[in-house]
């Protein structure tokens, strides 16, 4: 006599309670949708239900400066220096005279040059978290070149 596994049938009597019945789901649909259409048929109907594009002209830089307004954040103006940081791969930070770090979101690349002096004006996004945790993140608005003298070039990058 063989023994079977009580697992292997209660797997084996799901499964063929599953192809034998239908579910509650297609019993509500109408008959239409589930045999009688072409394939051309079901495309159209997919092609017509497909949403409509956007309208809104704003350019996605737009849209994400109407929002952080919205969202009230906190504005900083300061001055310090750009730096670059080799840890986790390499990251910009920008070091504040008051001490305050903060990780220089949306600067334009002309300005990631370490030892780069700046003030930079910007709202803290306190709702961001990075892989780097070096300090807050900073969403960049205005930067103005205080002193270049000091400042090198970005590192090479792949």
């Amino acid at each position: 006599m063989q023994r079977f596994n009580l697992g292997a049938i209660l797997f084996l009597s799901m499964g063929v309670s599953a192809c034998n019945g239908t579910s509650d789901t297609d019993a509500s649909k109408p008959e239409s949708t589930h045999s009688n259409q072409t394939a051309a048929e079901k495309k159209e109907a997919v092609v017509m239900n497909k949403p409509e594009k956007p309208t809104d002209s704003k350019r996605p830089s737009e849209k994400l400066k109407e929002k952080l307004r919205q969202a009230e954040l906190p504005e900083v103006t300061e001055s310090g220096v750009i730096v670059y940081k080799s840890l986790e791969g390499g990251f910009w930070g920008f070091d504040g005279d008051s001490g305050q770090k903060y990780m220089p979101y949306g600067i334009d690349k002309q300005y990631l040059r370490p030892g780069l002096r700046v003030k930079i004006t910007g709202l803290i996004d306190d709702g961001v978290m990075t892989f780097q945790q070096y300090g807050k993140v900073l969403r960049v608005q205005e930067v103005t070149v205080l002193d270049d003298s000091k400042a090198g070039h970005a590192p090479n990058s792949y």
